[in-house]
């Protein structure tokens, strides 16, 4: 199957898998109401919070290593089914572990039974990781892209058929959810064994390789997630459910300007990677103006259409979502700056000032939180929120200008060939590769 063909069915299992996830959230939200939504999306965010710790950077170590073809498919998949046990029941047990121990607080209004069903399938939950990404390297696309997004397909048939049975509510999701991820889980784990038909075998070393390669950008992962989530942690200690649930509903729509963003790093992030330095740098000066002004325009009308998104998404009860909704655009407008440059550091192998940048935002983002939310509530989260990400594409506007060009504008002014450049991918001719040169010398090395 050609390189082509297998992007395009890739992008259609994106939108689709986008399409499902939206609609499945409409339906909740509108059904289950503030309180109840609040209590699910809390619920999860442990789950979330268990998965990234949890995870220890395995799945981009794993694309790195199997490349090298030191180890066997059959040692990759015996050493990935062993980690996804082992971390799996560690994971669970040291969470609910503390969650026990640090008390009511930390799970404030969250039943027990539901934050054990909720973290039960975490074994499985790394067996999808891990093993998505070993049929990711083995170029398996088809069955990646179904353990990758049909998830998000099947939670969609799942709650319709709750809904026409009349039982939507927080445990049934609960269940569903638990029994969809066993299930799921268990695909990527048969669909390997096309590719590794040997025994598979755990294999020592390649693990304690995959862990030290890992290790290195896993803090940066816990810290971009603590970054975007430390609002909802922080309101459910603090606020009610209902308030959680509009918080909840206001950042996922603000981060819907990002599903631009993504569509451009997911073509750009291995174009940069392996253009010399002077083209990448114009590629990704040209992409970042481009990108933050499909955005920029996305974010001013989710701005003036709140109050119609926030009825169609959730209807009238969340309608308190509006104000932190708006609050929150103007950071993730800000951070698809930095989300876009991210390419030029990836390239360089910046990956220690990724980390720093990501720890910094979020150990910004935490102290916000836990200074206004208990003041302002949903609008001190929204705040909390915005300014850390607004600060954070300022220093990733910081770094380009000392080490890529003094010009900021070569990633801010659209010109007029970018609207071109637009026009014609968008109606699907070709672009021409080369751009306007920097104005200033590219300094990356």
């Amino acid at each position: 199957m050609s390189l082509i063909r297998q992007s395009g069915q890739t992008f259609v299992w994106q939108v689709a898998g986008f399409l499902a996830l939206a609609v499945s959230g409409m339906v909740t939200t509108r059904y289950l109401g503030p309180a109840d939504r609040g209590l699910l999306a809390a619920a999860y965010l442990y789950l979330q919070l268990a998965a990234i710790l949890g995870s220890l950077g395995l799945t981009t170590a794993i694309i790195h290593h199997f490349s090298r073809r030191q180890f066997a498919p059959e040692d990759f998949a015996g050493t990935c089914a062993a980690a996804c046990g082992g971390l799996g029941l560690a994971s669970f047990a040291l969470l609910l572990s503390g969650l026990w121990m640090g008390g009511e607080a930390l799970h404030r209004g969250i039943p027990w039974m539901i934050l054990v069903l909720v973290l039960l399938p975490l074994p499985f939950l790394f067996a999808l990781n891990l093993f998505s990404s070993l049929l990711q390297v083995t170029m398996d696309i088809p069955w990646y892209n179904s353990a990758t997004h049909g998830p998000r397909l099947a939670s969609l048939v799942a709650v319709l058929a709750l809904l026409a049975a009349g039982r939507l509510a927080v445990w049934e999701l609960v269940i569903a959810g638990t029994v969809l991820a066993v299930a799921w889980g268990l695909v990527p784990l048969w669909r390997m064994r096309r590719h590794a038909p040997g025994p598979w075998q755990v294999r020592g070393t390649l693990f304690r390789q995959l862990l030290a390669d890992g290790l290195r950008i896993h803090i940066g992962g816990v810290a971009i997630f603590l970054a975007g989530r430390s609002n909802l942690f922080i309101a459910n200690a603090y606020l009610s459910k209902a308030e959680v649930g509009f918080l909840y509903v206001a950042i996922t729509l603000a981060e819907l300007v990002w599903f631009i963003s993504i569509a451009a790093e997911t073509v750009l992030y291995p174009q940069a990677a392996q253009m010399p330095s002077e083209e990448a740098a114009q590629l990704t000066a040209r992409v970042c103006r481009q990108i933050f002004l499909l955005s920029a325009v996305s974010g001013l009308l989710l701005a003036a259409l709140a109050p119609a998104a926030i009825l169609l998404y959730g209807g009238r009860a969340f309608l308190p979502a509006v104000t932190p909704l708006r609050l929150l655009l103007p950071g993730v407008v800000a951070l698809t700056i930095s989300k876009i440059l991210s390419a030029l550091w990836i390239r360089e192998g910046w990956f220690l000032m990724l980390s720093a940048l990501a720890g910094g935002t979020a150990l910004l983002s935490i102290s916000l939180n836990l200074i206004l939310v208990p003041r302002l509530g949903t609008v001190g989260a929204a705040l909390a929120t915005t300014l850390p990400y607004m600060a954070n594409a300022s220093v990733s506007l910081w770094i380009y200008r000392r080490w890529v060009s003094r010009d900021l504008a070569t990633v801010l002014r659209v010109r007029r060939e970018d609207l071109v450049h637009l026009v014609r991918g968008l109606g699907g001719r070709p672009v021409p590769a080369t751009g306007p040169a920097l104005e200033s010398k590219s300094r990356l090395p």
